[in-house]
């Protein structure tokens, strides 16, 4: 796997990566920089999907672009758009797949590990 010079199977680089995003969009002083951490999150995903091949990673880039891109960011719409493109066909359809929020439980999730981390 590679994502911004981080490498690495066993995804502790990528955890730090994904925490410092959180972070970004908790801290986000207004909806640019927040977008724009949504969209740094989907590469994340993207780059452990391109690894593993697994639905729930695809889904979490996708829903994460989508995210950035409604809310403006150019970037988040053509990673949107890419990643929409390579959407494998043993996959359920874009519709199903943004249907099925997963963002408000990846957020509390992943909140809740952060706050475990810091205690």
């Amino acid at each position: 796997m590679f994502y911004l010079g981080i490498r690495g199977k066993d995804k502790s680089d990528f955890a730090k990566a994904e925490v410092y995003f959180v972070k970004a969009i908790n801290r986000a002083e207004n909806e640019e920089e927040a977008n724009g951490a949504y969209n740094e999150l989907g590469n994340i995903w993207a780059a452990i999907w391109k690894d593993t091949q697994k639905l729930e990673d695809y889904q979490l880039a996708l829903q994460l672009f989508q995210k950035a891109k409604m809310g403006g960011h150019a970037e988040g719409n053509d990673n949107y758009s890419l990643l929409a493109h390579l959407l494998p066909d043993s996959y359920p359809t874009l519709k199903t797949l943004l249907n099925h929020d997963l963002l408000p439980f990846y957020f509390e999730t992943t909140n809740k590990k952060i706050q475990e981390m810091t205690d």
